[in-house]
């Protein structure tokens, strides 16, 4: 749709074929500001993933909505920071788990008619809901809720267990290092099968039994950047961080270095051209069976104060490739005027097997549905 543009990690340059220009139709869902926050669920339970952003979910095929909620709009930021889909009272409905913009944590029980209210259910508080993230800590195929709780200032990095058999919510407190408002994240860092826990100035090793407070804090500042990304980047076995700037510019991935004595990291640019990316998930987009990573800008994310706001906003991918153990990142553009909110998504959304792409922010909401792949060449650089 948009041409693709290579962003290098090293001035070496080589032009070779690449299989992998996804091309993409837009659809406006919504034009309206509903949220900055956008999910996939079955919410009617006809087998088709539908929309949920701000006070509606959207059923499929039709995109049509259906009010749910209340979510108010003030000063130019709207009180839900990020939602995600769970069975929460096990009903075989998907609920939705929500992070307000103030402190509160709740949950929307799914009443299975289009037209009825949504019973709301309190879970707990965060000071710090821009940390808050949904992540599967012990392994139980159930997302559990993770970021800082306590008081401000004092927040503690900490995960809340779903309800098995009534509707009380367990917390686990991990450790004090979590007191920052972006940064939480998960992934199994050291690769003994277990989720660690990552903050913005380090990392939380998990213990073999998560409920328990044995987790062991590694120091490692990432500065200020959001939405940590686990994953192989360069294929030598060990485990890479990625991580973007939510209001500046700069998108950036650690190599790490390990040995029996301690873990280092060599901190690498991937692109310094786009403020604001806010939202950073990681997904096959092209099939080659390695994650690529989806981010984008942020709109106006703090209504105008952030460097770049008023530049387009962004929605792209980067393609990850690799030439050894040397990872590459070559950027792709979906969009230039929509970008993502607190968070993006993705989802095979219309179930054709491949992956598409769910944002929600101030410019409405949309869907990127993947329609093929191009034959190209492509200017390829290697760290």
């Amino acid at each position: 749709m948009k041409k693709s543009c290579l962003l290098l990690l090293a001035p070496l340059m080589t032009t070779v074929p690449i299989q992998a220009d996804v091309e993409w139709q837009k659809h406006v869902i919504d034009k309206t500001f509903r949220a900055e926050a956008c999910i996939a669920a079955d919410i009617n339970g006809d087998g088709q993933l539908d929309i949920v952003a701000g006070e509606n979910w959207y059923e499929a095929p039709a995109w049509t909505p259906h009010k749910f909620r209340t979510v108010a709009i003030q000063g130019g930021y709207a009180d839900v920071r990020c939602d995600g889909a769970l069975d929460v009272n096990h009903d075989g409905r998907a609920d939705i788990v929500t992070v307000h913009r103030g402190s509160l944590l709740e949950w929307l029980e799914n009443p299975g008619r289009s037209d009825a209210a949504w019973p709301r259910h309190k879970i707990g508080h965060s000071p710090l809901t821009e940390a808050v993230v949904f992540a599967d800590i012990n392994a139980d195929n159930r997302n559990d809720i993770l970021g800082p709780f306590g008081k401000e200032g004092q927040a503690v990095a900490a995960w809340l267990a779903p309800p098995k058999d009534n509707l009380t919510w367990k917390r686990i407190d991990i450790g004090p290092q979590g007191g920052r408002d972006h940064g939480i994240g998960a992934g199994d860092i050291n690769r003994d099968g277990r989720v660690d826990i990552l903050t913005q100035i380090g990392w939380y090793a998990a213990p073999r039994d998560p409920t328990s407070t044995d987790w062991t804090f590694n120091p490692m500042d990432r500065g200020q950047t959001h939405n940590p990304i686990v994953y192989d980047f360069d294929g030598d076995g060990d485990q890479d961080i990625a991580a973007a700037s939510p209001h500046d510019y700069g998108l950036y991935w650690w190599q790490q270095f390990a040995n029996k004595a301690e873990i280092k990291w060599q901190r690498h640019t991937i692109d310094n051209s786009i403020s604001q990316l806010h939202g950073l998930i990681a997904n096959d987009l092209d099939g080659d069976g390695d994650m690529d990573l989806i981010t984008g800008k942020r709109y106006k994310a703090h209504n105008g104060r952030d460097p770049g706001t008023d530049e387009p906003a962004m929605l792209v991918w980067y393609e990850l490739k690799r030439d050894g153990q040397q990872a590459t990142f070559i950027r792709h553009d979906i969009d230039d005027d929509s970008g993502v909110g607190y968070v993006v998504s993705s989802a095979d959304i219309d179930n054709d097997g491949d992956i598409d792409i769910l944002t929600s922010n101030k410019k409405g909401v949309f869907l990127f549905e993947q329609t093929g792949k191009r034959a190209t060449t492509r200017t390829a650089g290697g760290t």
